[in-house]
C-alpha cells in the first residue's frame, strides 16, 4: 500500500513539484497534531501505516492523547462539503490557536494485520459510529507467489494522468471553488435503492452496532463511486452504474466483515461476546482440523469432543475474555462454558472416558448441538 502511493507521488512528480503536499506519511499523536495538519493543509490523504496498533491504543480509554485522536477522526468525517466548518482549537495563549477549517478534506488510509486489528475492535467503537466511518476490506485467502514482473518505477502514461489530476485538484482548492460530482439516472436509481435497503436495515433492529454499519452506508458508498468517477474522468466527473455498483458492492463485503465479527465474537466485550467466541471456536474445530502443536487425540475431535485446554489457548488474549468483570481470562471462560452447559449447546465429558479413550486428562466437552 504505502510503497504504491509512493511510486505514484514519485512519478507524477517528474511533472508537478507540488504532488507530495496532497499526502501525509506522518504520525499524529493527537487530535490536536491532526487537527492542526488538517488547518495547514485542508486537502490530503494520511497514509497510516500498521494502523491496528493505532486503533488498539484508540480502544483503551485512560489514553487521553489517543481518545482525542478518536474523536477528531470521527467529527471530521463528515466536515468535508465546501460548507462544512472544522472547529479549531483555542489555547490560554492565543499564539498557539488553530482557527476552523471550512470545507477540509480529510481521507485516511491504513493497513493493519488481521490479529491486531480484531483485538483493537469494542463494542463501544461499533457503537458510536467510529467504526462505521472505516471501510474495510479483508483479505482471507492463500499468500500468493511472488510476482517476477514487478517494477519500481510508474509507467509514464500513469504518471502523466496522475498528474493531470492533482493538477486540477490544486486549481479547483486555490480557486475555493469545488467541482460536484454528477450522477447518471441508472446511478441514481441504484443509490436509491441501497438508500431504501439502508433504512429498513438500520429502523429493523435495535442493537446499536449493526444499526452504525448501515448507518453510513449509503454515504460511504456515493463518496467510492465519486472517486472511481474522478479517476475515469477529472474534468466532468459522473458517476454512472458500473461506478454505484462497484461501490455498493465494496460497502456490502465492509458490512458483512463486521457482521461476522460480531457473530463470531470478535467485538465487544462481556458474557455474551465471550460465549460468541465459544461457539465460532467450536464450529471452527469441527470444520478444520487444529494443528498438532495442540496435541490433541484425533479420536476427540471426530466424537466432537472439545478439549478445556484448547479453548484457553485460543481465548487467554482476546480482550473480551481479559477485561471480563470476573476478573481474568480463566474465569470467563469457565463462566461461559457453564452457561453454554446450560443452554444445552455443550456437556461436560466423564474424566474416566477421557481418559481411558484419548489420554486426556483435563477436562473436555462434547459438542452437541451448536446454534447458527
Amino acid at each position: 500500500m504505502s510503497e504504491g502511493i509512493s511510486m505514484f507521488i514519485h512519478g507524477a512528480g517528474k511533472y508537478r513539484q507540488d504532488v507530495e503536499a496532497h499526502f501525509s506519511f506522518n504520525e499524529y499523536a493527537s487530535g490536536q497534531a491532526l487537527t492542526k495538519a488538517v488547518a495547514n493543509a485542508p486537502c490530503f490523504t494520511h497514509i497510516a501505516g500498521e494502523f491496528g496498533r493505532k486503533l488498539k491504543a484508540m480502544s483503551n480509554g485512560k489514553d487521553p492523547a489517543m481518545q482525542s485522536l478518536r474523536s477528531v477522526m470521527t467529527k471530521i468525517y463528515s466536515k468535508s462539503g465546501p460548507n462544512a466548518i472544522a472547529g479549531g482549537i483555542d489555547y490560554s495563549n492565543k499564539d498557539n490557536n488553530v482557527a476552523s477549517i471550512v470545507g477540509a478534506s480529510y481521507s485516511m488510509i491504513g493497513d493493519s494485520t488481521p490479529g491486531t486489528f480484531r483485538e483493537a475492535l469494542t463494542s463501544d467503537m461499533m457503537e458510536d459510529g467510529f467504526l462505521s466511518r472505516f471501510t474495510v476490506v479483508e483479505y482471507t485467502g492463500q499468500r500468493p507467489p511472488r510476482n517476477p514482473h514487478y517494477f519500481t518505477e510508474l509507467p509514464d502514461a500513469w504518471a502523466q494522468w496522475f498528474a493531470s489530476l492533482t493538477a486540477h485538484a490544486q486549481l479547483l482548492a486555490s480557486n475555493g471553488n469545488p467541482l460536484p460530482v454528477q450522477f447518471d439516472e441508472p446511478a441514481t436509481e441504484l443509490f436509491d435503492q441501497f438508500d431504501q435497503e439502508c433504512d429498513a436495515e438500520v429502523n429493523g433492529t435495535d442493537d446499536e452496532s449493526r444499526r452504525q454499519m448501515w448507518n453510513r452506508a449509503q454515504l460511504k458508498s456515493l463518496r467510492i463511486a465519486a472517486l472511481l468517477a474522478v479517476a475515469d474522468n477529472h474534468i466532468n466527473p459522473c458517476v454512472n452504474v458500473e461506478h454505484a455498483q462497484w461501490a455498493i458492492n465494496l460497502i456490502r463485503h465492509d458490512i458483512a466483515l463486521f457482521s461476522e465479527r460480531l457473530r463470531s465474537g470478535d467485538i465487544g466485550e462481556g458474557t455474551d461476546v465471550c460465549e460468541c467466541k465459544l461457539l465460532s471456536i467450536m464450529r471452527e474445530y469441527l470444520v478444520d482440523e487444529p494443528s498438532k502443536g495442540y496435541k490433541i487425540h484425533p479420536g476427540m475431535r471426530e466424537n466432537s469432543i472439545i478439549p478445556r485446554a484448547y479453548l484457553q489457548r485460543r481465548t487467554a488474549s482476546l480482550p473480551a475474555f481479559q477485561k471480563h468483570k470476573s476478573g481474568s481470562a480463566t474465569a470467563a471462560l469457565d463462566h461461559a462454558l457453564r452457561s453454554l452447559a446450560d443452554s444445552g449447546y455443550i456437556m461436560e465429558v466423564k474424566k474416566d472416558v477421557l481418559v481411558e479413550q484419548y489420554s486426556e486428562f483435563g477436562k473436555a466437552f462434547r459438542i452437541l448441538n451448536l446454534p447458527q
